[in-house]
Formats: C-alpha cells, structure tokens, sequence
C-alpha cells in the first residue's frame, strides 16, 4: 500500500517538475534575447536608428516578470538618455540659429535655456534609471 502511495506521489510531482523546469528554461532564453537587445542599442549611433533600436527592445515578447522589469528599467535608461541627446541637440540648433541671424532676441534665448534644462533633466533621470539596468542585465547573465 505503501508503494502505491509513494507511486502516486512520485507520478504527480513528474508533472510539476516538468513544468518548474520549462519555467526555468523559459526564464533563460527569455534572458538570453532581452540581453541581445540590450546590447544592440548602440549609443553612438544616430539617433533614429537607436529610437529603432529601444523600440524593438520595448516591443521583445517577454512572459517572465523578473525578464520584464529588466526591460523595463533598460528602455527607461536608454530612452531617457536619447531624449537628453536630442534635447541637446535641439538647443544646439536654436542657438546656432540665433547666432547665424546676429540676433540676442530674448525669447528665443529663453527658449534655449528651457531646452537646455528639459535636457539636464532627462540626463539625470537617465543617469538614475542607468545602473539598476546594468544590474538587472548582470544578474540575469549570471543567472544563464
């Protein structure tokens, strides 16, 4: 009787270990590709291929919730530092404008300064959000 027990025992755990296995198999190859994403965002370059390139990030199919908040952290980092870049940029422009028509107009001076400031904002936020990515990234190649 004892047996029996034990073989009843023993062929309804086949099933849950079969399936807390695939979760961990799941897991990795989850982790696998969010970690060939990461890295195929290239800061240096342009900006519109690296908007592509944090879209398809952001758009990876992912089942695994810790998967998924690595994500999340990592298109937060990398989204908010090309928002900085472009912010930059954008200043760049209006000041190179202002200067090529030989004009101080104090609107559009304003306006460089609050472009500017979006800017710094955006990079401290992106700074901030930066290493729990690379955390998150780590341990989940670690965890491979």
């Amino acid at each position: 009787m004892k047996s029996r027990a034990r073989v009843a025992f023993v062929a309804a755990l086949i099933p849950l270990l079969a399936l807390a296995c695939d979760t961990h198999n799941s897991q990795k190859e989850e982790a696998g590709r969010l970690l060939e994403r990461i890295s195929a965002v290239d800061l240096r370059a342009p900006f519109d291929v690296r908007e592509h390139q944090i879209e398809a990030l952001r758009e990876l199919p992912l089942k695994q919730p810790a998967v998924r908040e690595a994500r999340a952290r990592c298109v937060d980092a990398h989204a908010g530092l090309l928002a900085a870049e472009r912010a930059q940029s954008r200043a760049r422009t209006l000041l190179d404008q202002t200067e090529d028509g030989g004009t101080r107009d104090r609107a559009a001076l304003e306006n460089i300064a609050q472009t500017l400031s979006l800017a710094a904002r955006t990079l401290r936020a992106s700074q901030k959000a930066m290493p729990a990515c690379e955390q998150r990234a780590k341990e989940l190649a670690l965890e491979r």
